[in-house]
């Protein structure tokens, strides 16, 4: 799937990050996913979604434990972020692909595949890196190969 490569590659740019940045740019990843779902399935189905995809990877990650779903008006990714926070980058990595993964297939079998796509895509690019976007014409090249088959 389209966003698989995408998440892929924003992982291999961010590979050798320190833990808060890699943090940040996660973090900056899900603010665009919000930004572009609540549009879509508005800020209660997004922060239920967001919220069951963290329980789900709690069962391999139990330091997400300390995760609570968010009040209404409070930051979605508070208690997100402090769960991350002091764990290693391979960790991290290890745990938002397990989290984004559940999210992805979810939002999928509700919206269709198409639309997950059209949704992650902006996502993608906002997350990157400022000392990639060299790299974004050689992703973009590859996201027109995969469209194509």
């Amino acid at each position: 799937m389209i966003n698989d490569i995408e998440y892929q590659q924003c992982e291999l740019e961010m590979g050798e990050m320190a833990p808060s940045q890699f943090l940040d740019q996660s973090i900056k990843l899900w603010e665009g996913l919000s930004t572009e779902l609540i549009c879509v399935i508005g800020d209660g189905g997004f922060r239920m979604l967001f919220a069951r995809s963290v329980s789900l990877a709690n069962i391999r990650f139990p330091w997400l434990e300390n995760f609570r779903f968010p009040y209404e008006g409070e930051s979605l990714f508070l208690h997100f972020k402090s769960c991350f926070i002091g764990r290693k980058v391979e960790e991290m990595r290890d745990a938002n692909a397990l989290i984004l993964s559940s999210f992805i297939e979810t939002l999928s079998s509700l919206i269709g595949d198409t639309l997950t796509t059209n949704i992650l895509r902006p996502a993608w690019e906002q997350r990157r890196p400022a000392n990639v976007a060299a790299g974004i014409h050689h992703t973009q090249r590859n996201l027109e190969l995969v469209e194509k088959r």
